[in-house]
């Protein structure tokens, strides 16, 4: 591998999850990490009428770009009322009507953490 395209899955500046996906992509020896922000990348949220009406966003089209320019993914899940947060929905939604696959069949390593007792588990 020589690119890893690692992101906390929230759209919060202070993200513990975004911290842990940096981390632990900077354990892997020789690799770049590509580090992105949810938040760098707000769009409308997805609706076929918006997609209709407007295409599809380029900030859409440009993080697709760092999935199929990566080879592979670490994301850490923030949990939001024992589900992902909607940032993450958000981008999954518009970037799989860019193509399939829509991680492009890149090894991935899914994390989760969080400071209550249930320490991310519902993800």
């Amino acid at each position: 591998m020589k690119k890893i395209l690692a992101f906390g899955a929230s759209n919060s500046k202070a993200s513990i999850n975004h911290q842990l996906a940096i981390w632990a992509a900077n354990q892997i020896e020789d690799v770049e990490v590509i580090e992105v922000r949810l938040d760098d990348y707000e769009m409308p949220l997805y609706s076929i009428d918006k997609e209709n009406e407007n295409g599809i966003p380029a900030l859409a089209r440009d993080f697709k770009n760092l999935v199929n320019e990566s080879d592979g993914i670490i994301v850490s899940f923030a949990e939001h009322n024992g589900s992902y947060s909607v940032a993450f929905k958000n981008i999954y939604d518009w970037i799989s009507r860019i193509s399939k696959p829509i991680w492009g069949d890149k090894p991935m390593m899914l994390l989760a953490t969080s400071p209550g007792p249930r320490g991310g588990v519902t993800i």
